[in-house]
């Protein structure tokens, strides 16, 4: 059943939206979530599963990623599920020397912002990791970095969102988005209209077939 109105619609059933709506709730207004397939079934529930915080760099990205993190266990506890977390560190490895200096050229401002990061090269790395290759020019190991189930965390979050008084609807697809005066007015859907002053795309790769809803492509 589609509502008569909502605080917000968000376009899209993956981590970002389902965390959208969550926050949303929580924070008490309305929010609607449509997702034309089901709650994870696209990027957000088929990827390596990785949480990697050393890929971000020093400054803005970082912290993001570290807040990032943060919101990650308070997830776990609010929830009250571990969404399949793994904490074993990842390690990314470098082909080359130039790759290899460029990575380590990091580290000192990622541990200044406490992470737990190890540069390993010959024997190091091999007692890491037997199975490497012996010309590999070296890695960068962060044991903050961990695995989770992206599916078990989105779906986890969704129903959190509902719990907190999110609106999800799946094998929902929106057909449209009402503007008047170049502000948003409502949105379409195959099963009916519903009225909101707020869109979010969380569409992912699928956003370019939402932006010329709203005359932006």
């Amino acid at each position: 059943m589609v509502p008569r109105t909502a605080d917000a619609v968000i376009i899209g059933g993956g981590a970002v939206g389902v965390s959208v709506a969550y926050y949303l709730a929580r924070a008490g207004h309305r929010p609607w979530l449509l997702e034309r397939r089901s709650v994870s079934a696209e990027a957000s529930g088929n990827n390596l599963h990785m949480i990697l915080i050393q890929t971000k760099v020093p400054g803005l990205v970082g912290e993001l990623g570290r807040r990032s993190l943060r919101l990650h266990d308070e997830l776990q506890q609010a929830l009250g599920d571990d969404f399949g977390t793994v904490r074993g560190g990842a390690m990314m490895v470098h082909e080359t020397p130039e790759g290899l200096a460029e990575a380590k050229a990091l580290v000192p401002a990622q541990r200044a912002a406490g992470l737990d990061m190890v540069v390993a090269e010959g024997q190091d790395l091999r007692e890491l990791e037997p199975a490497l290759a012996e010309d590999l020019a070296g890695a960068v190991v962060c044991r903050n970095d961990f695995n989770l189930d992206p599916v078990r965390f989105t779906q986890g979050v969704g129903k959190g969102a509902v719990q907190a008084g999110a609106t999800i609807s799946e094998g929902t697809e929106v057909t449209g988005v009402r503007v008047e005066a170049g502000k948003i007015t409502g949105v379409r859907t195959a099963a009916g209209e519903v009225a909101t002053r707020v869109v979010v795309c969380a569409a992912g790769a699928w956003s370019a077939t939402v932006g010329p809803m709203v005359g932006l492509t």
